[in-house]
């Protein structure tokens, strides 16, 4: 953002009145560029085609907000149920209300020749045959339907949510024997908080490596699942959850949230496919926060990522300067507070700059050089302060250093492959 553009954000935060902005100028102009990097990453989607389309949605408001994403959604499934008439399958809606097996086969049958597209979104339109544009169509209404739920916490944007997650574990499930992999689901409740989490291994009966992904405040768990399944070949297990206090989960966050994060390596460390002597701990944005405190406290990770995370310098009030008003409301949800500067205070009791130093395992460090939603500076900080730690930034970057996703994230498998072996 520019000086003026942070400036008419935060006054129109302050105020309340970034929706009547919002209905002259759009939802782009009162959101970070990086949005727009983010959902087109994602889906697969033409960046300045997203880009266009957010600045053409004039409302956040629920009904308003919701409706308009999920219109974009239901073009692209369209699409999809037309192959799968062609192909005497049921359409979309008829598989998410059938028998699970039953629906999972159909989707093998229907879809398993373009499966190797769907190990990452942006791959799937490699090819021009009916089954990879059902499924390029697929993936792109999961990321419009994900773009509606965005940030949760209001009636119709949490049906957009259960709609998105409905959408993606349902090609998951399908897809998962052409793919060679098995997915699990891990439900569980703990001080409150509810955790949903996806695992996925690969097919066979050897014990893997285990690794823990998180994402940030208002990550999916599709989000984070699309682009992993690139690297279902690694023979990793790979267990993805969303944030504590986030979409399904509606306990306040605090530091005690981290009691989540330790029941869910229980979990992992008692798999009979997973090796509890190798776990690792991945997180992005917010998430990298969780995997940060984490590593400083539960010795049983033994390799962590920490991607763009808030620490220390990015709790300090100012860092409101420039936010959203609908994330400033988002952060006030997650933390349970009455206002931003309550919610301020909350944020910078989670410093964790004291901690650095008992980070004992080798801990990768990435982010953007120039991170506009966080300071880049916790990441330095942590990096250089941790025993061993590593520090990779992006330069010309943003937050989670999104212009570079790919080679990140190559990166982080292959620096994981590493620690693990």
């Amino acid at each position: 953002m520019t000086l003026a553009q942070d400036l008419a954000v935060t006054a129109r935060a302050l105020s309340h009145t970034t929706e009547r902005g919002t209905r002259r100028g759009g939802a782009g102009y009162y959101l970070p560029a990086l949005f727009a990097d983010r959902f087109s990453l994602m889906g697969g989607l033409d960046k300045q085609l997203f880009t266009d389309q957010l600045a053409a949605c004039r409302t956040f408001e629920d009904d308003g907000w919701t409706t308009y994403w999920n219109a974009l959604a239901d073009e692209r499934i369209a699409v999809v149920d037309r192959h799968l008439r062609e192909q005497g399958a049921p359409s979309l809606a008829e598989l998410l209300s059938a028998d699970h097996d039953a629906a999972a086969t159909e989707l093998a049958r229907v879809l398993g020749a373009a499966a190797s597209a769907f190990a990452g979104a942006g791959e799937a339109g490699a090819t021009e045959d009916d089954a990879s544009a059902a499924l390029t169509a697929w993936i792109a209404a999961i990321t419009y339907t994900f773009a509606a739920a965005w940030p949760g916490w209001t009636p119709a944007r949490l049906e957009a949510y259960r709609r998105s997650r409905a959408l993606f574990e349902l090609l998951l499930h399908g897809l998962s024997a052409p793919l060679g992999v098995v997915v699990e689901h891990l439900d569980m409740s703990v001080d409150g908080h509810r955790s949903s989490a996806i695992v996925v291994l690969p097919a066979g009966d050897d014990v893997v490596p285990g690794v823990l992904v998180s994402n940030g405040l208002e990550g999916t768990v599709q989000e984070l699942l699309l682009p992993l399944l690139r690297y279902r070949d690694r023979r990793l297990a790979v267990l993805v959850t969303e944030m504590p206090g986030t979409y399904l989960d509606r306990v306040p966050m605090s530091a005690a949230s981290s009691a989540v994060y330790s029941t869910l390596i229980d979990r992992m460390a008692a798999h009979p496919r997973i090796d509890a002597e190798r776990i690792a701990m991945v997180g992005f944005s917010f998430g990298a926060h969780w995997a940060a405190r984490m590593a400083a406290q539960d010795r049983r990770l033994r390799a962590v990522v920490a991607n763009g995370g808030l620490l220390h310098r990015s709790f300090r009030p100012s860092a409101v300067w420039g936010m959203p008003e609908i994330m400033l409301s988002t952060l006030e949800h997650t933390t349970g507070a009455p206002h931003p500067w309550a919610m301020a205070l909350r944020l910078h009791r989670l410093s964790l700059r004291r901690r650095y130093g008992a980070i004992t395992a080798p801990l990768l460090v990435i982010n953007g050089e120039r991170d506009t939603l966080a300071s880049t500076r916790d990441s330095i900080d942590l990096a250089a302060a941790a025993p061993f730690g590593e520090l990779v930034l992006y330069p010309d970057d943003d937050h989670c250093a999104m212009g570079h996703y790919h080679q990140w994230l190559d990166l982080t498998i292959d620096w994981l492959e590493r620690q693990l072996r």
